[in-house]
């Protein structure tokens, strides 16, 4: 029943609680406290009125007639016997006020709050000072993430390419991308959080996740685990690509996730018909849905029909199946691009850009901004201005890998420039290890070799066989060169690339030049290396890391003391020692042999 003096909401309108200090016939005139010193009014239906009782800690005003003040409190509790609330106040006072006493803010918004400060109806800086900490924090934590709210609630550990993944996606008004980061650089942690994104910013949406049936069992620990999002949720659909008939071909999704899409964009041209059912409801619902993820892995290199389903279910407009030897020529043209930007890079010499820069300027005939780029990089190069000419450099390198990209919606990182990734797996080593400091040389004098030698298909064959032996144990590199100059075949050479690239290697006539830079070349290889060559800086990295599994970090500063403790606790292990399995991949038989022995 309403009363006077009673706490009263409208059914009508939105402006919270009021109280009522008239009834006539069937309208009650409702008053709604704004703040101390300022009241409205509004005559209402009773009809329309309904009793509020007030909630524990809710802010509440109160007159105290003692100093004729007004003192804020928060409700504690309702005591329905002498039909009182009672009323904690600062200092942990309490007191006793009926319901006619109580005054209750209303919705309507203090447009000047100096009439208030004014009447002091402020309340002390106590929960202020409380609440700011978090407040803090909590910006921080928004700023750090960009304000992508699914990465700061996510129960994850982040790297920057991560962020940077996820920040380039989310930001796309078209969510539609291929996560294409190398294995192992958390492509689930991207697309998981992105996933906890959408369900965030759409309440009501629906999401499906097909990947293989081996990896569901992970997907859904995962979701669950590090994004909170339950196998229960009917908002989300773990499921086998076996089993995709089970989504209906109607069905309102607004984000599908395709993990290992490579293996279903490689059912496309499968002479299996089930396998080509299956691509064909994916393409269905990859089309239909308002965003998609593709989860792979796959270089486009040699797999060019299967990256070119993958793209036709990103974009089929642009990306048609049926042409294969377009898209051929579009991933051709794309090699021919980067072999050119591998040599456009800051600090690189001199001579390797010049030589470069009219092959530029063939590719890219048509695109005014490069040229003027390519022009002011060589007047730079002619007046050695090193750092402006760094500069144009970096922005070259960003035109084109902006505008010339296989596709601008394919995201992938590579190990080698993510240097924030560190694994918790059992993987050893964990990091890439190079320190030979003959490396760097021995590379420029070999790009300078390619950049003069005559365009002809042997010399490329040449180059490419330099390219290899200098990515492994260098005496390998030492027999090429040797037998380069000297034009004669040597046994392991044939051993190792076969007797036709010796013969390219040994008959092909040397170019002007070329002897000088091959000269060179066994000059740096014969240098001895500060730390060791390739083979022993591995053994090295093996002893420290065997150093590490039985606590033997002490004996380091004695390398051959160390390998002496190594080597007995492998033949006479103590209780407790666990032997870590060592794997060395190597394609060449000399290198294996050199690391065995």
């Amino acid at each position: 029943m309403i009363e006077l003096g009673c706490l009263v909401r409208s059914r009508n309108n939105d402006l919270g609680i009021g109280k009522v200090v008239k009834i006539s016939n069937s309208d009650a005139l409702v008053e709604y406290f704004c703040a101390v010193g300022n009241r409205r009014e509004r005559t209402l239906a009773l009809s329309l009125l309904d009793r509020v009782r007030l909630q524990p800690q809710t802010r509440c005003y109160f007159r105290a007639q003692s100093t004729e003040t007004w003192i804020i409190g928060r409700i504690f509790a309702w005591d329905q016997y002498s039909c009182r609330y009672e009323i904690h106040l600062p200092d942990r006072q309490t007191v006793w006020a009926a319901e006619a006493e109580v005054y209750v803010r209303c919705n309507i918004p203090i447009a000047d709050p100096i009439a208030i400060l004014a009447l002091k109806g402020q309340e002390t800086p106590y929960f202020h000072d409380r609440r700011l900490a978090f407040v803090k924090c909590l910006t921080k934590q928004r700023a750090v993430s960009r304000g992508m709210t699914g990465l700061i609630s996510a129960n994850i550990e982040l790297y920057p390419h991560q962020v940077e993944v996820v920040r380039r996606v989310l930001e796309d008004p078209i969510q539609r991308y291929l996560l294409a980061d190398e294995v192992g650089l958390g492509k689930t942690i991207e697309s998981g959080a992105i996933l906890r994104q959408y369900l965030l910013d759409e309440p009501q949406g629906r999401a499906i996740v097909l990947v293989p049936q081996y990896l569901r069992e992970q997907w859904l620990q995962e979701l669950e685990n590090k994004f909170y999002i339950s196998g229960s949720d009917n908002r989300v659909q773990v499921l086998a690509v076996e089993d995709v008939d089970r989504v209906s071909p109607n069905a309102d999704l607004g984000f599908l996730i395709l993990d290992e899409a490579h293996h279903v964009a490689a059912m496309a041209t499968s002479s299996d018909s089930v396998k080509r059912g299956i691509f064909e409801t994916c393409k269905h619902l990859a089309h239909q849905s308002d965003r998609l993820l593709l989860l792979s892995a796959t270089p486009v290199i040699n797999h060019e029909q299967n990256f070119l389903a993958m793209l036709h279910l990103l974009d089929p407009i642009t990306y048609q199946l049926n042409d294969l030897e377009g898209f051929r020529v579009r991933v051709q043209n794309r090699q021919q691009i980067g072999r050119v930007l591998l040599s456009f890079k800051e600090g690189a010499n001199p001579f390797v850009i010049k030589t470069n820069l009219n092959q530029l300027r063939n590719l890219f005939a048509q695109d005014p901004y490069l040229l003027n780029l390519a022009d002011q990089l060589q007047n730079c190069l002619q007046a050695k201005e090193t750092p402006a000419g760094d500069r144009i450099v970096r922005s070259i390198r960003t035109h084109i890998s902006d505008t010339y990209r296989l596709h601008r919606r394919m995201l992938r990182n590579r190990r080698a420039s993510v240097e924030d990734v560190i694994f918790d797996r059992n993987i050893i080593p964990k990091v890439e290890y190079e320190l030979d400091e003959r490396s760097p040389k021995i590379h420029e004098l070999i790009d300078e070799w390619r950049t003069i030698a005559p365009k002809q298909q042997q010399y490329q064959q040449i180059f490419l066989l330099l390219f290899r032996a200098a990515g492994t144990w260098l005496g390998i590199l030492q027999q090429i060169v040797a037998a380069r100059l000297n034009s004669i075949s040597h046994a392991g050479i044939i051993q190792e690339f076969g007797i036709d690239s010796d013969r390219i290697l040994t008959e092909t006539p040397k170019f002007s030049g070329e002897a000088e830079i091959l000269q060179s070349l066994l000059q740096i290889i014969q240098e001895p290396s500060e730390e060791g060559d390739r083979i022993e800086l591995l053994k090295i990295v093996l002893i420290y890391h065997l150093s590490e599994c039985f606590k033997l970090q002490s004996d380091r500063s004695n390398l051959n003391k160390l390998l002496e403790k190594v080597q007995q606790r492998i033949r006479r292990p103590i209780p407790g020692d666990t032997l870590p399995k060592v794997v060395i991949f190597t394609s060449f038989v000399k290198t294996g042999a050199a690391t065995a022995q």
